[in-house]
């Protein structure tokens, strides 16, 4: 669905671009739209977010990043609180 979704988000593959020269592993479009996430194992993923964020500006458009760490335990109980495997 990317090539499709693209064009209607701006910038993407000069984001895409700029993730992986920052040192991202890979960077995708999550969901239907608008969001772009990369993956970074090594280095400051702040600096990915901000590569990212920075092209669309230079384009005048809003952009913002949000940087999230992986929990290494499986999914979130929100009602439960607790961390681990639903079923």
């Amino acid at each position: 669905h990317q090539p499709y979704r693209a064009p209607l988000i701006g910038p993407v593959a000069e984001a895409f671009d700029a993730a992986r020269r920052a040192g991202a592993a890979g960077a995708f479009i999550s969901g239907s739209g608008s969001t772009l996430a990369a993956i970074v194992v090594d280095g400051p993923p702040r600096r990915v977010a901000d590569a990212m964020v920075s092209v669309f500006r230079r384009h005048q458009l809003k952009a913002e990043a949000r940087v999230a760490t992986p929990v290494p335990v499986g999914a979130w109980d929100m009602a439960r609180g607790f961390a681990g495997v639903l079923s």
